[in-house]
């Protein structure tokens, strides 16, 4: 017999013990990533119940307490390389032994916290915080453990965390990963232990309110973009450690705080213009009049939040840009536990309206009065220069901020939703080159039009033409430019030009020297594709444009986008454009929605269907042969034999004229020869008519007849014109409308005699011409 599991994950476990004992301290780090490797194998013994009673729970029970002394005295080791060693190997233990490895962990933490205090590797200390925040964020379930272990090792663990914190002032990869670590360990950790953190909550705002609202990224190199969203996230979860009921008193001031900040950076940042915006919240917007502004753009003194001055145009962006950002970061942080809030959507439109009201000039050869922008004579060129140079990114997180409200209330912020899509359509208009606005754009679009897209007027769906081409632009595959030509063009056939100087080098085909591809930010085609399915989905069909909707259709197929062609269809162009049904069969023949719009799966619904089921299947039978037997003659002219013919079979079928009333019927051999030899005197007796030709073009290829069925007897073709029925009891072979030569038939119709055709074996066709 095979060994069991547990046999294995024993044998396994003992081998681990084993190289663990054998190798020296010094020489783990290079043995640790396999045998942590290797540890997954042995966690059905190590998440076990170990209980005395056996000779192999005991043998197995032995090799676990080996396991945890090893690892204990590895995060006591003398070495650095011993005590790395020790911390990886304790993040997999207690990840594989859930309830028994945490309730024996008590040596491992203390071992943990220590190095901590240790100047170890900024490596050793991420991975020693990385363990440490997996255990208490274990423990939670378990009350028992949180009063042994969590609850007297968390402040040790934060204060050391806050030691790390205070002495992080090099910039260098380790330490800005060390300080990432802390602050994501924070975020997780303050919501489910807010008691704990409330006493050390100063010295955490003190250091967030230097990192989270940035001055510039240059200034704070030591938090890198992950850690800077860590440090937004835990100040947006600071209100949690207020006093009991005081977290939504403490949320709503925090709020108001950021909001009447961002003025504040937005009063120095943009007082390059004049601002046609009037607050609805009763902002006042500082007065450019009579007044002497400083020479550069600075604010002295600390904002409502605390954070501190800041010096330089691209300072204060960075601080408005840094106060937008947190805000979106309140928005979306969860606030269930400690209940619900109050926001102010008001106070937030209104900080996005002033915003989203300054743009940049479209051109450098407009002037300021026509894009409508009124400058400050008091400010000098080159601060206006800068202020249209940060202000793209301004708007970037204005629209993020906007993004993060509708994934947040959705339909509740129908109401303002149009107004703000008039604002970035106006946006977009004047910055549509930058490729992080575009992002932007679709981005916030995805979102709103969902809510709003079907209400929107014809008026304002026709505005965002401008932002559907610049969707299908950004989709469509990219060439590089071709390299202009560099060789001086004469002009008009002058020769008498002045002449002038040219590179040699221009003259060579250099590769090299073509022009270089254009970086594509992250998330463009990301978002540009999801927002294509969106405009098919969610806008009036009828309110949309011909050319941008052929545009749209175009580019789904080009880029062969299952949702768009999908949403295309469903949403038919009522100026009847055709439908890409057969482009989304031929794309996609194995995709269940492509399949229910072929083939949808409806049963016929039958009324009076009552008493037995096979019923309906005889109706349907029944059905089938009058639909033979009552087939019009005139849909065809000529029968043709079937090729699968028995030959044994005496029967022919003989033809009748177009004109003529009988139907056609299958007659035996001896009634055709009779018929032969009548025509045949009727053409030797003297006609007082012209014979005219038949027409050979009404004669043309029909198709074969169905074969009688051997299995029922014969039924007559029923007609209304005949009272009797015909003389042979065989059904009989339906004609099809005549295709060619149907004027002549009509010209011809009571002149021409069309004879009858036999069809019959080769034998008799030669003794018929004989004859």
């Amino acid at each position: 017999m095979a060994p069991g599991p547990d046999a294995h994950a024993a044998s396994t476990l003992r081998a681990v013990t084993y190289r663990l004992s054998s190798v020296p301290a010094r020489q783990l780090p290079a043995l640790v990533p396999h045998v942590a490797a290797t540890l997954p194998a042995c966690k059905p013994v190590l998440a076990a119940p170990q209980s005395p009673s056996g000779k192999d729970a005991s043998e197995t029970a032995v090799l676990v307490h080996k396991l945890r002394t090893q690892i204990s005295t590895l995060l006591q080791d003398r070495s650095a390389e011993g005590r790395w060693s020790g911390v990886v190997l304790c993040k997999s233990a207690i990840e594989l032994g859930g309830w028994e490895m945490l309730q024996k962990c008590g040596p491992w933490v203390r071992g943990l916290l220590g190095i901590l205090t240790k100047p170890d590797p900024p490596t050793t200390k991420v991975l020693a915080i990385v363990a440490l925040t997996r255990i208490f964020a274990l423990t939670r379930e378990y009350q028992t453990l949180v009063r042994e272990i969590t609850t007297p090792s968390l402040t040790p663990f934060i204060t050391s965390c806050l030691g790390i914190l205070a002495r992080a002032k090099t910039v260098d990869h380790g330490t800005q990963q060390l300080v990432d670590t802390v602050l994501e360990s924070f975020s997780r950790l303050l919501p489910r232990h807010p008691t704990t953190f409330r006493p050390h909550l100063s010295k955490i705002n003190q250091f967030l309110s230097t990192v989270v609202a940035r001055s510039w990224p240059g200034e704070h190199a030591l938090l890198s973009v992950d850690g800077l969203a860590a440090a937004r996230s835990l100040y947006a979860q600071l209100p949690a450690c207020a006093a009991k009921n005081g977290f939504k008193e403490e949320w709503e001031k925090t709020f108001q705080n950021v909001v009447a900040a961002a003025h504040q950076a937005a009063d120095k940042v943009f007082r390059a213009v004049i601002e046609d915006w009037e607050s609805v919240t009763g902002v006042q917007p500082p007065s450019t009049t009579n007044r002497t502004l400083e020479q550069v753009a600075q604010q002295l003194e600390p904002d409502k939040c605390g954070f501190p001055a800041w010096t330089g145009i691209y300072a204060g962006s960075g601080r408005l840009i840094g106060l937008l950002e947190l805000l979106a970061e309140l928005i979306a942080a969860p606030t269930t536990p400690s209940g619900p809030v109050s926001v102010r959507v008001a106070h937030l439109m209104d900080l996005l309206t002033r915003v989203l009201s300054i743009t940049a000039p479209a051109g450098q050869k407009k002037k300021s009065q026509e894009s409508g922008i009124a400058f400050n004579d008091q400010i000098g060129k080159k601060e206006r220069n800068d202020l249209f140079t940060v202000l793209p990114q301004i708007h970037v997180a204005a629209l993020g901020l906007f993004e993060v409200l509708v994934e947040r209330f959705g339909q509740s912020l129908s109401p303002v939703m149009e107004f703000f899509i008039e604002r970035l359509t106006f946006v977009f208009q004047e910055e549509r080159s930058l490729l992080h606005v575009r992002a932007a754009s679709y981005s916030v679009l995805s979102k709103a039009l969902p809510a709003v897209g079907s209400t929107l007027p014809a008026a304002q769906i026709k505005s965002l033409n401008p932002i559907m081409h610049a969707c299908c632009e950004d989709l469509l595959p990219r060439e590089n430019d071709p390299t202009p030509n560099a060789t001086p063009q004469m002009a008009n056939g002058n020769k008498n030009q002045p002449q002038v100087s040219i590179n040699a080098d221009a003259f060579l085909n250099n590769t090299k020297n073509q022009a270089p591809q254009q970086i594509i930010p992250e998330g463009l085609h990301e978002s540009a594709y999801d927002l294509l399915p969106i405009l098919l989905t969610h806008l009036p069909a009828p309110a949309m444009d011909s050319s941008i909707r052929a545009r749209i259709d175009s580019t789904a197929v080009l880029i062969q986008h299952e949702k768009a062609l999908l949403a295309s269809v469903l949403s038919l162009d009522p100026r009847g454009s055709p439908s890409l049904l057969p482009l989304l069969a031929r794309l996609y023949p194995g995709s269940p929605a492509v399949e229910s719009l072929l083939r949808p799966r409806v049963p016929a619904i039958r009324t009076h269907t009552y008493g037995d089921p096979n019923a309906d299947v005889e109706e349907d039978e029944e059905d089938e042969d009058d639909e033979e037997a009552t087939a019009t003659p005139e849909k065809k002219t000529e029968q043709a034999p079937s090729p699968v013919q028995n030959k044994e079979d005496d029967m022919q079928v003989d033809d009748a004229p177009v004109d003529q009333k009988e139907p056609v019927a299958v007659r035996p051999r001896q009634a055709v020869a009779a018929a032969e030899d009548q025509s045949q005197q009727e053409q030797e007796e003297p006609s007082s008519f012209p014979e005219k030709r038949p027409s050979t073009e009404t004669e043309v290829e029909s198709r074969s007849p169905k074969r009688p069925r051997v299995e029922s007897p014969p039924r007559d073709v029923p007609r209304d014109e005949l009272r009797e029925p015909p003389a042979s009891t065989l059904p009989a072979a339906v004609p099809v409308e005549t295709v060619y030569g149907a004027e002549e038939e009509e010209d011809d119709d009571g002149d021409v005699e069309i004879p009858t055709l036999v069809m019959g074996d080769d034998g008799d066709e030669g003794s018929d011409d004989e004859e």
